[in-house]
């Protein structure tokens, strides 16, 4: 991309404003949100050092966007050939944009929750979090601006803080644990020894009583004669 500044210019000033609320700047909707999150983690130095890192970041990511994007020259023709986008999406980014302006404000909110009962930070943290905010904002738009490339070459950032691998390792180590076993008892328990299993053992029987069911007559007067005499046998001992 590149460029879109002039060819779009209500999507790249919403866009901006939106980009400026994120990065906390005041009086935006981002200012009073953020400050209302860091208020309530000041007592903490190590939650106030790890969110200061991620309002620099954050900052620094929408900054370094918007300078690709939106500024500099178009780097494809599809770039080059763009127009604004239709009143149905326009639309919704004006209405966004309002409240990303006047959201923060008290008569914006108060209606449905105390203004009293959010955490406001107090000293210089206001100061300091808009510092961070504007730095972030500053190096994004110094280090980006007109270039083709990424001029920052950091393979921890470069692989997304190895997310996606994290990610895979997890799928493979629960997901297809969970499924390696499934299949395990799948097969050896249900289909092997209850389903089939018992399938097994009707069969085995059946075959066994169709052994005395051959339909030969001399088979059948022999197991007769047998049973007779085993008969008279129990009787003779019994009494």
């Amino acid at each position: 991309m590149g460029g879109l500044l002039r060819l779009m210019p209500v999507t790249a000033i919403t866009f901006l404003i939106g980009t400026a609320a994120l990065a906390g700047l005041p009086p935006l909707s981002g200012f009073w949100s953020k400050d209302a999150v860091m208020a309530a983690a000041q007592n903490n130095t190590l939650l106030l050092i790890v969110g200061s890192m991620t309002a620099f970041l954050t900052a620094f990511y929408m900054s370094r966007l918007c300078t690709i994007v939106f500024l500099g020259k178009a780097r494809s023709q599809v770039s080059r050939e763009a127009t604004e986008v239709s009143w149905v999406m326009r639309a919704p980014l004006v209405i966004l944009t309002f409240g990303a302006v006047l959201s923060g404000f008290k008569f914006a909110y108060g209606w449905f929750i105390n203004p009293e009962d959010l955490p406001h930070p107090h000293g210089v943290l206001p100061l300091v979090l808009t510092a961070i905010g504007v730095a972030g904002i500053v190096a994004g738009y110094v280090i980006y601006r007109g270039r083709d490339k990424d001029p920052i070459k950091v393979e921890v950032l470069a692989r997304k803080f190895y997310v996606d691998e994290v990610y895979l390792c997890l799928v493979r180590l629960f997901q297809d644990g969970l499924a390696y076993f499934a299949k395990a008892v799948d097969q050896l328990l249900i289909d092997g020894l209850i389903v089939r299993g018992s399938a097994r053992l009707v069969s085995g029987v059946g075959s066994l009583l169709r052994g005395l069911q051959g339909g030969n007559l001399q088979g059948h007067v022999f197991l007769f004669g047998l049973g007779v005499v085993v008969i008279i046998y129990l009787i003779t001992i019994t009494f």
